[in-house]
């Protein structure tokens, strides 16, 4: 007497209880969300260099408000560098 048993019953159900997990790589972050990031630490700087443009705005000329300008990249650039 031959008994047969069918191993592909046996396999499915034991694979069906394994759980697979994939390695999936951090997504990047895109530069316009550095950038936001950035932004959004930066507002004290932003609205100085802002108004130093608006004070006269009808005759801007260059290095009028590099002072300014100067704090606020060094501001967006700390940032950037906290976000990666």
């Amino acid at each position: 007497m031959v008994t047969t048993q069918t191993p592909t019953t046996t396999t499915i159900r034991s694979i069906s209880k394994c759980k697979i997990t994939t390695m999936t790589p951090p997504r990047p972050t895109r530069p316009i969300q550095k950038f936001a990031a950035a932004v959004s630490q930066c507002g004290a700087e932003a609205s100085v260099y802002g108004k130093c443009i608006l004070a006269d705005y009808n005759s801007v000329h260059k290095n009028q408000c590099a002072q300014e300008f100067m704090r606020l990249k060094e501001c967006y650039l700390k940032a950037a560098k906290r976000a990666r």
